[in-house]
């Protein structure tokens, strides 16, 4: 048996001249149904105040990262974004103030803040653009004190504290590790209900889940990460806060190699992020083909029955560098490019996930008639791949031919072909490709009918 999966799936006319799996434009995301969402997030990485030495590398392009998950996760209707000279202590506070005094009660605040911690006395604060040092440093940043305050005065119906405070030690900031502030951070959660904390602890690091983690801190990543789907511990489809409290520290102490770490606190209601990621930000590369299948944007098992009008997805991530095309070809033996769908180039990374199609693409797949057996055909090799109607035409043939046909058409052009287990159950299946070779060919079949 050469068929890497194989579901059930019901359908009835949708469009007239449409059949198989087809491309439709999607509706935007939306958060979950009651909530509005505000958001403020800061990023400091320079503090001309404090000298050159202060400065974080990540910060700024850690808070620009977050912001684009959090927006492509939830329809957020206020986000206030401050990196650079933006982030000063007027502007901050005033975001602040607007986003947490200003909310309705059934809105959601997310707050998330990457720069310095430091304590000053018992006190805490945070570092922004136009803190000045020695006996300034307390009057030009936000103090932990006026920033639980918020918290708590806040009507919103639910609060997200997500913070960075960098400890480097800095001569005049901070003594010791003993003197972080992630602990004065961590107890905001316990104010009121419905707050969630998260804060890092330990020594700032970049992150090491390279490629994707390029440019972030290791904390960074890991939330990303755990928000766009390495969070959902249940496989529901949601990444819900209490999950987020319970993958985010060891993510981050994955991302760092031990040397930062998470730590977080308070009850959050039931406010989740959709598993809405095209690529796992922190995801390792693994040595192993993977394939898994989505309705409407939630993992299925291999036998999942759809539903008419069902989104259908696909997600394969690969151990190697090369070239990748996904072909679609109908109960008809009518064929469709799925991968690349709006470009020629077909390079793939390592550890890459390659969906057809994304679930943020303005695009998306749809069961639709005639009934029969859809096949996706993927093709990898190391070298570049022939012509989009050349391996077109290949994965008709290759559906058509009998296992023993599919292995010489496969041998003639130097690839292999490999078995996968019945997995039904299972929300994924997987391949470890032997050593050497050379390129490979796997088929996942949708049966709807």
């Amino acid at each position: 048996m050469f068929v890497a999966l194989v579901t059930a799936a019901t359908t009835a006319p949708l469009s007239q001249g449409e059949k198989g799996i087809v491309a439709v434009a999607r509706d935007a995301p939306s958060p979950p149904e009651g909530y509005d969402v505000r958001a403020v997030v800061v990023g400091v990485g320079a503090f001309p105040g404090l000298g050159e030495a202060a400065g974080l590398p990540w910060a700024e392009q850690d808070a620009r990262r977050f912001s684009m998950a959090l927006d492509s996760a939830l329809r957020v209707d206020d986000l206030a974004l401050l990196t650079g000279p933006q982030a000063t202590q007027a502007r901050v506070r005033d975001a602040l103030q607007s986003a947490l005094l200003g909310a309705d009660a059934d809105e959601v605040v997310i707050v998330y803040l990457a720069t310095h911690g430091a304590r000053i006395d018992r006190e805490g604060v945070l570092l922004l653009q136009d803190s000045r040092p020695g006996q300034a440093l307390a009057g030009s940043s936000l103090a932990l004190r006026e920033l639980k305050a918020l918290v708590q005065r806040s009507p919103a119906r639910q609060v997200w504290l997500i913070v960075d405070p960098v400890h480097q030690s800095l001569p005049g900031l901070v003594t010791g590790p003993d003197e972080a502030v992630s602990p004065l951070v961590s107890a905001i959660g316990a104010e009121r209900d419905d707050v969630m904390v998260i804060t890092a602890t330990g020594v700032s690091t970049a992150s090491q889940g390279e490629p994707a983690c390029a440019g972030l801190s290791a904390f960074a990543c890991g939330v990303i990460s755990a928000m766009q789907g390495s969070g959902d511990l249940d496989e529901d489809g949601i990444a819900e806060a209490a999950e987020l409290l319970r993958a985010v520290p060891p993510l981050v102490g994955q991302l760092s190699g031990g040397a930062a770490g998470a730590e977080g606190g308070g009850r959050p209601d039931t406010l989740g992020l959709p598993d809405v990621s095209p690529q796992k930000v922190a995801a390792a590369v693994s040595a192993e083909v993977e394939v898994c299948l989505y309705a409407n944007r939630r993992p299925v098992p291999a036998n999942h029955r759809y539903r008419t009008g069902d989104v259908f997805s696909v997600r394969m991530t690969v151990p190697q560098d090369g070239h990748l095309k996904l072909v679609n070809v109908g109960p008809d033996g009518a064929t469709h490019l799925l991968y690349p769908l709006q470009s020629p180039d077909d390079t793939v990374r390592a550890g890459s996930a390659i969906w057809a199609l994304p679930h943020d693409h303005d695009l998306e797949l749809r069961l639709v008639p005639p009934a029969g057996t859809e096949r996706v055909v993927a093709l990898w090799s190391p070298g570049p791949l022939e012509g989009a109607e050349a391996v077109e035409a290949f994965a008709a043939a290759w559906v058509a031919a009998a296992p023993e046909a599919q292995r010489e058409m496969a041998g003639r052009k130097g690839i292999q072909v490999f078995p996968v287990e019945d997995a039904a159950g299972e929300r994924c299946v997987r391949h470890r490709p032997v050593e050497g070779e050379a390129g490979w060919v796997l088929e996942v079949e949708v049966v709807h009918g």
